[in-house]
């Protein structure tokens, strides 16, 4: 998609409001680390666990999901999701999309009444087979059965900021002495795509918005306007 905006863009740009999370983390010639590289990555993770794997990502990041799911696939692998991270995906209305209607997607439930529900006693009895996305209430179960252990993997898939919020299920990985990596990348433009949108669309300003460091914005582009949060300007 954004190929074919760069290619296309519209005309006549008084203003681009630009965001910049990725100033202040990369230098101007690095790039993000792809999806496709996560997913190479995630991969050799699966080919080398003993035990369960278990993923700390958010149910909405879909490119994620089928990242995971598509290393999954190349490792013999099985998906387990929670409910919620099904209906996240259900709403998108993406056919595409992993879901419950894919003999290799099950929905972890504590009694398997449909063909594509599984439980922690099913999961335990092939415990390398499966791949969980880590959702509310089922860790204390997973636990419970040993499937917490040093042949499980821990995988964090989601800004450092957030470890705060999951360090019990950190700790308790640590304890277990599990095997624990971080694969994440961020789904925010890095420099050399922001310099690709500002040549394409030739704005007369640019405002730099969501960043850290707006002032770096001049070192990039030379018609830069910097406002504070909530100050009223005219365009």
């Amino acid at each position: 998609m954004f190929e074919s905006f760069v290619k296309n863009p519209p005309k006549d740009i008084d203003i681009l409001l630009m965001e910049g999370s990725s100033l202040g983390r990369l230098n101007n010639q690095e790039n993000f680390e792809k999806e496709e590289d996560l997913e190479h990555k995630i991969a050799d993770v699966l080919n080398n666990t003993k035990g369960m794997t278990f993923i700390q990502m958010s149910s909405q990041n879909f490119d994620r999901i089928v990242s995971v799911y598509r290393a999954c696939k190349k490792s013999g692998k099985i998906l387990v999701m929670s409910g919620y991270t099904g209906l996240m995906l259900k709403v998108t209305e993406n056919p595409n999309l992993p879901n419950f209607t894919w003999k290799d997607v099950k929905k972890i439930e504590v009694e398997a009444i449909k063909k594509h529900h599984i439980t922690v006693e099913e999961i335990n009895k092939n415990r390398s087979q499966y791949v969980y996305i880590l959702g509310k209430g089922y860790l204390p179960l997973f636990d419970k059965a040993g499937l917490i252990n040093q042949n499980a993997s821990y995988i964090y898939s989601m800004w450092s900021g957030y470890k705060e919020k999951y360090a019990d299920v950190i700790d308790k990985m640590k304890e277990a002495k599990a095997f624990m990596v971080d694969i994440h990348t961020s789904g925010h433009a890095d420099i050399p795509t922001l310099k690709r949108l500002v040549d394409a669309l030739k704005p007369k300003k640019v405002v730099p918005i969501h960043t850290f460091y707006p002032e770096e914005f001049k070192n990039l582009f030379e018609n830069t306007e910097i406002h504070n949060d909530n100050e009223q300007f005219n365009i």
